[in-house]
């Protein structure tokens, strides 16, 4: 259970409706964790759970899909989300995860993993699911950097990444190879410059190129006591650096739909559902057509990475098959 804004000190949740929120997205974890068994289609998983915070009158706040699969990636098919006719199958293994968020008072959220078996789903948690009472002033992302200390922040770091972490003004480029402490030092530089107060949280920016890359940044900067300000390479790069002409072309009347970049889970859904407009032939097997789409969503997000367009990849394409042919 968490604040959807800033909120002062000794802010604690308003009891009854705090408590009567908790108690609908449990009992629609519980619905959705009911209705997941062999042979039934992911979305129905959804619509179990959907139904339950509909009916009780927060529909509008139920802002994601119920749950994803779990497996060699932490986010991957089968997707528990509307219009997903895929059937569950013996041995998936996914979350159910229903929340409610009310802007800018509080959210909740709560997430079970279950095993599909042939009975049913199976829970591989066991936590207790019962809200606690509040602990007490709600603790902001300031004090917890300074509580760490400067100094403690600087543990265990080299010469050479002291000075990294503790640069002064202007800007600073580090050139270091793998392993070599890279996401450390960024990691405790945004913690160091809250806790010496050269910066707060809402003003400091950290780019990662993957999905990754930005979860360990933000699971090390929030050990740290830092922030949870994070925004992935492809998802905001795009806004710093689309030209203004795309303003311009819309406003001069030609309206097509703004670019949007979304994540590889959000790619994989999509071509999942588009699967058979696809033209695949060797890479769509009939008994298990979406075997490939893994492989084309890294070669996508590889050509993003290198700016190669799709009208160089077709010509690069097209030229293999006619030197193959020859």
């Amino acid at each position: 259970m968490a604040p959807t804004s800033p909120a002062p000190s000794g802010w604690v949740l308003p009891p009854e409706e705090a408590e009567r929120v908790y108690a609908v997205v449990d009992e629609a974890r519980r619905a959705g964790i009911a209705a997941a068994r062999p042979g039934v289609p992911c979305e129905s998983v959804d619509r179990a759970a959907r139904a339950v915070i509909e009916q009780a009158g927060y529909g509008a706040a139920f802002l994601h899909r119920t749950g994803h699969g779990v497996g060699l990636e932490i986010h991957e098919p089968p997707y528990m989300v509307g219009g997903n006719a895929t059937p569950l199958a013996t041995g998936n293994v996914h979350s159910v995860e229903p929340g409610i968020y009310l802007a800018g008072r509080f959210g909740v959220r709560l997430e079970d993993l279950v095993a599909i078996e042939a009975g049913g789903a199976r829970r591989l948690n066991d936590a207790p699911f019962a809200p606690r009472a509040p602990a007490g002033p709600r603790m902001t992302v300031e004090t917890r950097a300074v509580a760490h200390g400067s100094e403690a922040i600087l543990e265990d770091l080299n010469q050479r990444q002291r000075e990294a972490v503790t640069h002064g003004e202007g800007p600073l480029l580090i050139v270091a190879g793998a392993g070599t402490g890279k996401t450390q030092v960024i990691t405790r530089r945004i913690a160091w410059l809250i806790a010496e107060k050269r910066a707060r949280p809402d003003e400091i920016l950290a780019l990662t190129f993957t999905e990754k890359a930005a979860a360990e940044m933000e699971s090390r900067v929030d050990d740290a006591g830092a922030l949870r300000l994070y925004r992935r390479h492809h998802r905001h790069v795009p806004r710093v650096r689309r030209p203004p002409g795309a303003e311009l072309r819309h406003r001069a009347g030609h309206h097509h739909p703004p670019a949007r970049v979304c994540t590889e889970a959000e790619v994989r859904v999509f071509l999942r559902e588009h699967l058979f407009d696809l033209g695949l032939q060797r890479f769509a097997p009939l008994g298990q057509p979406d075997r490939h789409l893994a492989a084309l969503v890294k070669l996508f997000s590889r050509a993003r990475d290198e700016d190669v367009s799709p009208e160089e990849y077709l010509a690069y394409a097209e030229r293999l098959s006619r030197e193959a042919q020859d």
